[in-house]
């Protein structure tokens, strides 16, 4: 089962990550051929709120360059329920690196946003719900849909709809040498919600959308060290609904929201909000 989006390389090579298997298709002379296919689960992984298919919930990221166009690593979540980041070599599609995502001590975690990297950094946010937080009103939703056989997409991804939120971001980083992944910074005290967060090259900046109280935030974070830059309140409506995110080229910030595309713009002074 597939239901992630695709990383696509400069040579024709194609990233596809199934409930299973990730695996390696390339696209030339006009044909696609399998490159690899590796098992990254023994069996078929279990479904949790938030999440729209059974595991990994992180469409695959590169990483890294030989020089030629070939990436060094393709990294993905596992959707385990304390998930693991992933580490595979993209030429052979080994798995060399594995590490569980705990944000600084949960015993269960999860993610339905791609891990976005910048060198051999990767950050992982949390989108993990207890069947506790989950509203009543999601278990109706899902009781409906299941009665009338209907697409559960709608039911999984309620907590989010309704504005629901988890705490956690974790950065890792792995040794191009040895393979070797160690947890750089975590933050359990700040949510991404459920929007896939972006980083700037040219200042080391990581970015997602947040929620504060009942507000929906733009929260801005070093790379490198996890500590908090700023946070912006967008208010309540705003909710990205696992939409993607832009950084435009004047330092404003795109968010794709359930109503509608908004544009923050940051400067020195001030941030401030538009809706387009």
């Amino acid at each position: 089962m597939v239901t992630n989006s695709f990383a696509i390389d400069s040579k024709g090579g194609i990233f596809i990550v199934g409930s299973m298997y990730m695996n390696k298709v390339r696209w030339s002379a006009g044909k696609l051929s399998l490159e690899w296919s590796t098992k990254y689960h023994d069996k078929e992984p279990e479904m949790y709120w938030g999440r729209f298919g059974p595991g990994s919930g992180a469409s695959p990221t590169l990483m890294g360059h030989k020089g030629d166009g070939e990436a060094e690593y393709v990294v993905i979540t596992d959707g385990e329920k304390q998930m693991n980041i992933v580490y595979l070599t993209a030429d052979e599609g080994k798995i060399v690196g594995k590490n569980p995502v705990t944000f600084g001590g949960m015993a269960s975690s999860q993610s339905e946003q791609s891990v976005v990297v910048n060198g051999y950094k990767a950050v992982v946010v949390n989108n993990w719900f207890s069947d506790s937080d989950v509203p009543a009103l999601c278990y109706a939703v899902k009781a409906f849909i299941n009665y009338f056989g209907l697409a559960d997409k709608l039911a999984q991804g309620c907590p989010f709809l309704l504005g629901g939120y988890a705490h956690g971001a974790e950065q890792f980083e792995i040794d191009p040498k040895t393979h070797a992944v160690t947890s750089v910074w975590h933050r359990d005290d700040m949510s991404c919600t459920s929007s896939i967060p972006v980083v700037t090259e040219h200042d080391s900046t990581f970015y997602c959308i947040g929620k504060r109280s009942h507000d929906f935030t733009l929260e801005s974070l070093s790379w490198d060290t996890g500590k908090q830059n700023w946070t912006k309140p967008l208010g309540i409506w705003h909710n990205p609904f696992y939409a993607g995110n832009e950084i435009g080229v004047t330092n404003d910030f795109i968010i794709g929201t359930i109503l509608g595309p908004v544009r923050v713009n940051e400067s020195k002074a001030s941030n401030s909000t538009e809706e387009l």
